[in-house]
């Protein structure tokens, strides 16, 4: 039973309507196949200008984004992992010949070609195994058997070898199961592209030849005619020509505009090669044929949400890197998280570190230590104090808060800030030392540093168990009031 429920039924494998050549599965790409096409046919999508335009304005939009590596939990494994994947990036974004930012778009280039694959070179550092650089497979060399891809070597130039663990990422742009090889948008350009090529060459003839006026002569025996036309042609190069007495010269202009059509084809094609890139037209050609700027911008929008899903492409694939350097160095923790961010994207950590001050010191924090650390921009001319809405709630002073309670609730209220009374000179004492590391910081890493020292100098039980027993007494009487509830 257990072997039926973990094995598939559904494989290329076995499916009778699909045949496996000499033991790899073909690319099922059918614009490519109708057309008598093989991969090299993008090379020819990509000689297309606006093609290209296209393609560099999507690749764009990802390479300009930032990135970081996110522990996958919260505890000491977690971070540790991350902090080895994140010495991983570091090194391989320092590689001077194959920098980390080339490897990337790479593997978004699995979007415009269906698949997409990249060889990981490793390294053995002081801090293990880590891959040193990123450098591109050539798609002609990778194959799918319909179990697992494979690489084809002078030793095995028809069926390859199976990729070895961990020496490859291979990603597809919506494979399936009955297509692994993924959907290539570069394929539907073809034949926009062939009637947009093949319509600038019509097009450029009849400019040629309605653009000129047609040079007509009459009076010309039939046995000269061929050496006339000749020289006429000459003539409309060279602005010269030669003519006998008998023969009469005369100009035939054509009237209207008859490369309309062939301009609006062209017109149509760029239109189609953009909306299967970048999934929209007006932002592009607005200039063209004008529109709404607020509606070309709601049509820019629809392209950075296809470049956010490129970059949910290619972080999985770096996520399946990050599980590879914890197997090779036989670490067991949660996989790390490859996130995108915007440039103007707060740091995590350190809106964290702003947090526990704001915690520490009941809500007062230097707002120029905010800014330059959030980067939140205002003007930093004095130093007055933010923190939340409402403050920190503590109360360190002994007063009781000026409420009216019941007589039970009020002997749980004395209670509690009893425990905040008691609690006060550590956390006071916490308070200060963060306040004077915080002034003496002359940097966030400076600051971030001296935080372990701190804390490791706080008296943690002298804060945390007068409010542990006043939370435990809070939490009683509310389980005694609703006993007493539910009695009647």
């Amino acid at each position: 039973m257990a072997t039926r429920l973990s094995s598939r039924i559904s494989s290329l494998g076995n499916d009778p309507t699909r045949w496996i050549d000499f033991g790899l599965l073909p690319n099922p790409d059918r614009i490519l196949r109708l057309s008598g096409q093989d991969q090299s046919a993008y090379e020819r999508i990509l000689g297309d200008s606006h093609v290209l335009s296209k393609v560099i304005d999507r690749r764009a939009g990802l390479a300009g984004r930032e990135w970081r590596v996110d522990p996958a939990g919260d505890d000491s494994a977690a971070k540790k992992a991350a902090e080895l994947c994140q010495a991983a990036v570091d090194l391989m974004e320092n590689h001077l010949d194959h920098p980390l930012e080339e490897g990337l778009l790479f593997l978004q280039d699995a979007v415009f070609r269906g698949y997409r694959g990249v060889e990981v070179v490793w390294s053995d550092t002081s801090q293990g195994w880590l891959p040193e650089y990123l450098v591109d497979i050539p798609n002609r060399r990778l194959h799918h058997d319909g179990h697992q891809w494979r690489i084809l070597t002078k030793k095995q130039p028809g069926v390859g070898v199976p990729i070895p663990p961990h020496k490859a990422l291979v990603v597809a742009h919506m494979a399936t199961s009955d297509n692994p090889y993924g959907e290539a948008i570069l394929s539907r350009c073809l034949w926009p592209v062939i009637f947009k090529q093949n319509g600038v060459e019509f097009w450029a003839r009849l400019a040629e030849k309605f653009g000129l006026p047609w040079v007509i002569a009459s009076g010309v025996d039939q046995d000269q005619q061929a050496k006339v036309a000749d020289d006429l042609n000459r003539m409309l190069l060279d602005a010269v020509a030669a003519i006998s007495g008998d023969m009469e010269l005369t100009t035939l202009e054509m009237k209207g505009n008859p490369g309309n059509l062939h301009q609006s084809m062209i017109r149509f094609c760029n239109a189609e090669i953009s909306k299967v890139i970048v999934g929209q037209t007006l932002s592009t050609e607005l200039d063209q044929k004008g529109g709404s700027r607020s509606a070309a911008e709601t049509h820019a929008g629809l392209r950075d949400e296809l470049v956010n899903a490129d970059g949910k492409l290619v972080a999985r694939a770096m996520r399946r890197l990050f599980a590879s350097i914890l197997a090779i160095n036989e670490i067991e923790a949660p996989v790390p998280v490859w996130r995108w961010t915007e440039e103007d994207d707060p740091d995590p950590v350190r809106a964290e570190i702003a947090q526990i001050g704001v915690n520490i010191t009941g809500g007062q924090v230097p707002k120029r230590w905010v800014w330059d650390n959030l980067g939140i921009p205002a003007d930093m001319a004095d130093e007055e104090m933010v923190g939340s809405a409402t403050g920190a709630s503590m109360s360190f002073d002994g007063n009781p808060p000026q409420r009216a309670f019941s007589p039970d609730q009020e002997a749980v209220e004395q209670l509690t800030q009893r425990a905040l009374v008691e609690a006060a000179p550590a956390w006071a004492d916490l308070r200060e030392q963060f306040l004077n590391a915080l002034a003496q910081a002359d940097s966030y890493e400076a600051f971030s540093a001296n935080l372990p020292t701190i804390m490791d100098r706080a008296d943690l039980d002298a804060m945390t168990d007068p409010l542990f027993r006043g939370a435990l007494n809070t939490h009683l009487f509310g389980q005694d009031q609703a006993i007493r509830d539910a009695d009647g």
